[in-house]
């Protein structure tokens, strides 16, 4: 999720085993949760390797991504109580506030974006969260956990700055409790950067299509 392997790296057991200090079967164990979670995948003469999506698999999974959290959005309006929404609120302006600090640094900590795209998904875990509804919580934190390394990857999803008032705005709409309002913002929302990530993902793979073919046709790379 940190994006310390890039898609379609190698991942070779013994070298994970002896870089954490372990055996190979709780690294064998942890490849295939993470395979059962889409973010790996298996390879006939290549082994394991971090996934390389298709724009087709985005798209996909972009459309369950505004189906759960459309639904979330219209239920957190029917819902939420004052203090749920004072929650919410307190939460999108201390994100939107770090989001424009850390835009302005060309250099920013890794560890420090780290969180603060943790703290993006967190945000919007609250909305299905403060709706009472845990199953919807559950679907939309493994939807985001999928979507991570590609929708906070900066070749990918970065280029063009974020609005100032991205997430305010949106749980201004929220906080008013009328459903429909609340779900065609969050629709919005979730849709607004998706083609700047298509874009660049196309471009991505047209860049190293070399290299990937190279992956996916058993020739390893390494990180």
């Amino acid at each position: 999720m940190k994006g310390t392997y890039p898609l379609g790296t190698t991942l070779v057991r013994g070298e994970l085993a002896s870089q954490f200090g372990m055996s190979t079967v709780p690294v064998a164990e942890a490849l295939a949760r993470l395979e059962a979670e889409g973010l790996v995948e298996n390879r006939p003469r290549v082994g394991t390797i971090v996934r390389v999506p298709t724009p087709a698999e985005i798209r996909g999974q972009w459309v369950v991504r505004e189906a759960l959290e459309v639904q979330a959005a219209r239920m957190f309006a029917l819902r939420a109580n004052s203090e749920e929404r004072a929650k919410l609120w307190r939460l999108a302006e201390e994100f939107d506030l770090e989001q424009e600090r850390l835009s302005g640094q060309a250099d920013a900590d890794p560890e420090a974006l780290f969180e603060h795209r943790c703290r993006h998904m967190h945000l919007h875990l609250q909305v299905a969260e403060s709706a009472g509804l845990p199953e919807l919580r559950k679907a939309i934190e493994m939807n985001h956990v999928l979507l991570f390394p590609w929708m906070h990857n900066r070749k990918l999803y970065g280029g063009t700055p974020m609005p100032s008032r991205w997430h305010r705005d949106l749980v201004e709409v929220l906080c008013r409790g009328n459903a429909e309002e609340a779900a065609e913002a969050m629709r919005r929302h979730v849709n607004d950067r998706l083609e700047v990530l298509m874009r660049n993902l196309e471009a991505f793979l047209t860049i190293n299509l070399d290299r990937m073919g190279r992956v996916l046709s058993g020739k390893a790379v390494r990180p």
